[in-house]
């Protein structure tokens, strides 16, 4: 699926795939310096208007 959908150097782009245990521990002893926390996640019912005309979830 990758090379087929994002090219021959896909694993060039920041894929997921190459985020191992390994890297993980490594980048957990190297960079973590405080213990802050940074949620990525919304709310389902953040947005209540859907973009580009959609229907949404709500009617909108």
């Amino acid at each position: 699926m990758g090379p087929l959908l994002f090219g021959p150097n896909a694993n060039d782009l920041g894929m997921l795939n190459l985020i191992t245990p390994e890297v993980v521990r490594r980048a957990t002893a190297e960079e973590i310096r405080e213990d802050v926390r940074i949620p990525l996640d919304l709310p389902l019912d953040t947005i209540r208007q859907s973009s580009y005309g959609r229907q949404g979830v709500w009617g909108a």
